[in-house]
């Protein structure tokens, strides 16, 4: 027993790890009987008396194996304070890492929504921007088609070859005469109001959605165009077909409604600014609205169409444009379109109609001055309709004047914001 104690205590101070020293204690205690493949004894006997040490098996039959344990116990409970502290001590650093870990974790997430909404917000941004910028370029292209539109509504509604005829025939004083230049007096003021109009949604509506489609790409959304797409795009945007001889059916329209309410209408008669304005109100009713099925369009809506039908129809459709040719006859009959040409129609003429006292002065306005002077003319005031026309005239350069500084209906109109959302609305169709 001494000598086992004397081991037991070189055996604690040479021992350097406690685990190590609990599992050679352990290993220590176990008792095993007689192996039976070998004959030897185990650890457990002794040799000289071929019994068991102690009493019992287990770990307490051992007497140098329970000094040993007694030991570990011991020495733990000498070192508790450290091992308690140290416990502490490394749980806490570790749940100080998990919160770390967590709080990391959190300003992730965080820091990822943060980052996909600012990238929505650029991604918003640039899009805006380049909105803003295809506004501008059809701000400039409508200005470019003014002097091209004016030239087709001059060749169409030409007053000056009439008028020459009727010096050469000697039919100064024909009523018939006078009738015919009065039907083209009012319809030129017509039809520019209606052409501008026109000319605004034909270049917005096309060029948006070329826009939008060279967004598209530039996102690597949508493949690159070719040579034939190029053209096909080229040929898309023009507005050459529109602003040459595009309105030859629908001005035949117009001076078809003129003349229907001119008919009773003398040349003798006075007019003052009201009735005038009355009068030039209700010749726009068979222009914008239609009495047929509610499948047919009205005239101004027609013109909105007509091209893209055409196309279609002559082999487009095979073209690398048949997709946005489709669209814009969709847009063309939409509900929106027939409400926002209303309300742009509505505007334009409530404008034209504030230029009118100015032509009960004692001078016609001037072509280069769109802005509505002060009437001096009392409201009551009315003219003959002989005295009218030559008046009349000088409304459509006005209309249409090139100066967007000038040209009032122009500035309305490109300014206006039902006009920008819809763009909008076409340009964020599919380029989110």
């Amino acid at each position: 027993w001494l000598a086992g104690s004397q081991h037991l205590v070189y055996h604690c101070c040479s021992t350097r790890c406690l685990s190590c020293h609990l599992a050679k204690c352990l290993r220590r205690t176990w008792v095993e009987p007689r192996q039976p493949s070998t004959g030897r004894l185990g650890p457990g006997f002794s040799g000289r008396t071929g019994r068991v040490r102690g009493w019992s098996r287990g770990v307490c039959a051992n007497p140098t194996a329970g000094i040993q344990m007694w030991s570990a116990a011991t020495w733990v409970w000498r070192h508790r304070r450290a091992i308690t502290g140290g416990t502490i001590v490394a749980g806490c650093a570790y749940g100080a890492y998990w919160l770390w870990r967590e709080s990391e974790s959190l300003e992730g997430v965080l820091l990822r929504a943060v980052l996909r909404g600012n990238e929505g917000e650029a991604r918003e941004r640039g899009m805006r921007e380049h909105f803003e910028r295809t506004q501008r370029e059809c701000d400039a292209v409508v200005v470019r088609q003014l002097a091209r539109l004016r030239a087709q509504l001059a060749r169409l509604l030409d007053f000056k070859t009439l008028r020459q005829s009727m010096k050469e025939e000697g039919s100064e004083m024909s009523e018939v005469r006078w009738k015919q230049l009065q039907s083209i007096s009012i319809a030129r003021v017509l039809a520019a109001v209606y052409a501008l109009a026109l000319l605004q949604l034909r270049v917005r509506v096309r060029l948006h959605i070329v826009a939008r489609q060279c967004l598209l790409r530039s996102k690597g959304m949508a493949p690159a165009e070719d040579e034939d797409e190029r053209l096909a795009m080229l040929r898309f945007l023009s507005v050459e077909q529109l602003t040459t001889d595009g309105l030859q059916e629908f001005v035949g329209a117009v001076c078809k409604s003129v003349a229907s309410q001119l008919e009773q209408v003398p040349l003798d008669r006075e007019l003052s600014i009201a009735e005038l304005a009355e009068m030039l109100d209700s010749m726009r009713t068979a222009v914008e609205h239609t009495d047929g099925a509610s499948d047919c369009l009205p005239p101004v809506r027609r013109v909105l169409v007509a091209e893209a039908e055409a196309e279609v129809a002559y082999g487009a459709a095979h073209s690398a444009s048949d997709l946005l040719l489709r669209e814009v006859l969709a847009i063309g009959r939409s509900e929106p379109m027939r409400i926002l040409l209303g309300d742009l129609l509505e505007d334009a003429f409530s404008r034209l109609f504030r230029m009118l006292p100015a032509l009960y002065e004692q001078s016609p306005p001037l072509a280069t001055d769109a802005t509505p002077r002060v009437p001096r003319a009392p409201p009551h005031k009315a003219l003959p309709m002989a005295k009218l026309v030559p008046k009349l005239l000088s409304l459509m350069p006005v209309v249409l004047a090139d100066e967007p500084s000038t040209n009032e209906l122009q500035c309305s109109m490109s300014a206006d914001e039902r006009l920008a959302n819809f763009c909008w609305s076409i340009f964020s169709a599919s380029s989110g």
